[in-house]
């Protein structure tokens, strides 16, 4: 299942979730925001076509 997901988007995950819960100071919103706009709208259309299977 995880090969119907871009792998940069996979690592591009698992980076802002590290960078998030290790450096709270040094998180940049606007990143997050990013993510949170961009990113999350393609992975959530993916997780609801492959649970649809």
């Amino acid at each position: 299942m995880l090969s119907k997901f871009d792998q940069n988007d996979l690592k591009g995950s698992y980076d802002i979730r590290n960078f998030i819960a290790h450096d709270y100071e040094g998180v940049n919103l606007m990143i997050v925001e990013m993510v949170i706009r961009e990113k999350l709208p393609k992975i959530k259309k993916i997780v609801l076509e492959i649970l649809t299977i």
